[in-house]
């Protein structure tokens, strides 16, 4: 197999993968009694990495949709094409935990 047999798709996935991990649109909201001084509600949102969660997914979804096109000799083979799609799938579920402040969130 070589390097030019991957979708270019495939490869933006993993770029906006990556940014997910720079690019942060957060909101938090902290609620608490006046006379408690512990903070009782916590809210946060990331809408960073759940922008890239999805987006790279989606480009995923359109680099096997391209693999598909391609002539069966310009194909990655299979357990390159299982490995890639794992490895997205990976770094989404992180990017999604990260986004609903499950994983490094302040709440």
């Amino acid at each position: 197999m070589r390097i030019s047999h991957v979708p270019r798709a495939y490869w933006a996935a993993l770029v906006v993968s990556a940014l997910g991990f720079v690019v942060s649109m957060s909101s938090t909201t902290m609620g608490s009694p006046a006379a408690a001084g512990t903070v009782t509600a916590c809210s946060f949102l990331d809408l960073g990495p759940l922008v890239a969660a999805a987006g790279s997914v989606a480009l995923t979804l359109v680099a096997l949709g391209e693999r598909r096109r391609q002539h069966v000799d310009a194909r990655a083979s299979v357990p390159w094409v299982l490995t890639g799609v794992a490895v997205v799938a990976a770094l989404a579920v992180v990017h999604v935990l990260r986004g609903l402040g499950v994983l490094g969130g302040p709440c």
